[in-house]
């Protein structure tokens, strides 16, 4: 069994697959049948896909597997193979009132049979998550008289965005330092959509004290999947929902300053750094920046690392493609001071992979001035490398 959400955070995921496949190398060698489960496999960017369906299609014949995907862009590609498939279509109603049995009764509790009927009826009911989060709510509420009217609420808010109304909750539940701690976590999350954040990394990057953090802890990890080293929401559209939920000069603001915070440490570990940059520059490209100022320092440090050797080579090529868009007038050839080694300075082949690279994010954006630059700096290294072999 493996899951991509429990793969190490400092490592491409297919890399850490890889090495998982290489731990149990010998068992798998010595059998005569074997079946692999993969979950959360929706986790895979676009080029990290292409890995795992060409490593797929070229496995032993006695090794079987399994992924595990909501709907996403590798569910789409394994159909287009035609794999087989079971498609999952959520809670049925008998499973619905057994799941909420359970779930209550873990806690020494147990709802009445109109209240368990009064959120079976709910639109969104059959959805594992939806459901776990309203009986979550429930669970932790204090008054047996207002229960009636807390299920109503939140079943209500479920038809909407249960991650919306439950937002809207927590601010008026959690003390001004509280809420400001909760909206930092849900900011710090949302801004990392693309790569995760660990809980040590956003504690120590958004400044929040460690007591406030114990208290709304809870309150966010419930809506997280993966592990504490990778956070990420259930669902992308909460991300989105962070945005409408808090102020947009607020959200720019924290982000520009988060992604000093990552640049002060992009030499300790390069590939989450900069990844972390790209990710937190798609969400704030369009919002209010503070001044012209810090928008032009912004956009220089993300020029950086789009165009700097090591950055290019290590970051998902899906991640920096996605930002590219916003930087239609920055051409490839552009003189800028390299994060890491600069060009001149590497080997042959880490050159190729670099042009290489960004000759499929030209070919992807139809940057055809681009793709004739990159075409002609491979043309040269091909030239100089079959000299340096000749002599």
């Amino acid at each position: 069994y493996y899951d991509f959400e429990m793969a190490d955070p400092n490592k491409d995921l297919v890399d850490d697959y890889m090495e998982f496949l290489e731990l149990h190398r010998q068992i798998i060698d010595n059998c005569d049948w074997c079946h692999i489960s993969v979950d959360n496999a929706n986790a895979l960017k676009y080029e990290q896909i292409d890995r795992i369906i060409n490593w797929n299609s070229n496995k032993p014949d006695k090794m079987h597997v399994i992924f595990a995907a909501s709907r996403s862009a590798f569910a789409d590609s394994l159909l287009m193979q035609e794999h087989p498939n079971i498609k999952m279509h959520g809670l049925t109603i008998d499973m619905q009132f057994t799941f909420i049995n359970n779930f209550t009764a873990r806690y020494g509790k147990k709802l009445t049979r109109a209240q368990q009927e009064a959120i079976v009826k709910g639109q969104h009911s059959n959805d594992p998550t939806i459901l776990y989060l309203i009986l979550n709510t429930l669970i932790n509420f204090g008054s047996m008289e207002r229960l009636d009217e807390r299920i109503q609420k939140l079943i209500k808010d479920a038809n909407y965005s249960i991650f919306f109304g439950l937002s809207y909750d927590y601010d008026d539940i959690f003390g001004k330092s509280l809420s400001y701690t909760f909206a930092s976590g849900l900011l710090a999350i949302a801004l990392h959509a693309d790569v995760g954040i660990s809980e040590e990394n956003l504690i120590n990057s958004m400044g929040v004290k460690m007591g406030d953090w114990a208290i709304v802890r809870p309150t966010i990890l419930q809506f997280c999947h993966g592990n504490t080293q990778s956070l990420t929401f259930n669902r992308i559209a909460w991300n989105h929902e962070v945005k409408l939920h808090y102020s947009t000069p607020w959200i720019c603001a924290t982000g520009c300053r988060l992604i000093d915070w990552w640049m002060d440490r992009i030499d300790e570990n390069m590939r989450l750094a900069a990844s972390s940059i790209l990710s937190i520059y798609l969400f704030i490209w369009h919002l209010p920046f503070p001044d012209d100022e810090t928008n032009s320092r912004i956009k220089h440090i993300v020029r950086r690392i789009l165009l700097s050797p090591k950055t290019v080579c290590e970051v998902p090529l899906c991640l920096q493609s996605n930002v590219w868009s916003y930087f239609a007038s920055t051409e490839f050839s552009t003189s800028i001071t390299s994060i890491g080694a600069p060009v001149d300075s590497l080997t042959t082949e880490e050159q190729e992979k670099y042009y290489k690279k960004l000759l499929r994010i030209a070919e992807t954006h139809n940057r055809y001035a681009d793709m004739e630059w990159c075409f002609n700096q491979l043309a040269n290294i091909n030239t100089i490398s079959t000299m340096l072999r000749i002599y």
